[in-house]
């Protein structure tokens, strides 16, 4: 068995199977010998050669994309894609860093989503998002005053 198939058969394992002391390991009731081998140093040689090619690979891919591939991976990646659209994207790091703070500094966020909205006025995650920041300072204040200290 080729030391990466035996290293395939291990990750395996590792989620699926059980494995004995003798090095066997129990796989959908199959008995599967010599699982738990150390890898070789020539197999991790090889794992970390095919990593570096990997990357090797992504960085030529990168350096060849256009304007608009690049703009399509950010976009790809970016985890707040669902509620901002095409008129918040260029505005997308000063939104991000507003929202930051509804929780923690709703006082701030208010005046940075205000500040956005002077600048964009009809960005459309600005406007819920100062009104969501308004909602929880409401919330805020009218615990504290129902909740003397």
């Amino acid at each position: 068995m080729s030391m990466l198939l035996k290293l395939l058969v291990c990750v395996l394992l590792i989620k699926f199977g059980e494995c004995d002391t003798d090095g066997s390991c129990v796989v959908g009731g199959m008995r599967v010998p010599g699982c738990n081998d150390e890898v070789s140093p020539e197999v991790e040689a090889q794992i970390l050669k095919e990593k570096e090619e990997i990357q090797k690979e992504k960085e030529e891919k990168e350096k060849n994309m256009t304007e608009e591939e690049r703009e399509a991976e950010k976009k790809k990646a970016y985890k707040k894609l669902f509620f901002t659209n095409d008129y918040d994207w260029p505005i997308r790091e000063e939104l991000d860093a507003a929202d930051d703070l509804i929780h923690k500094e709703t006082e701030k966020a208010i005046e940075l989503f205000e500040d956005i909205l002077k600048r964009y006025p009809e960005s459309p995650r600005a406007k819920y998002a100062l009104i969501r920041s308004k909602v929880m300072n409401g919330l805020g204040k009218f615990s504290s005053s129902t909740h003397p200290d």
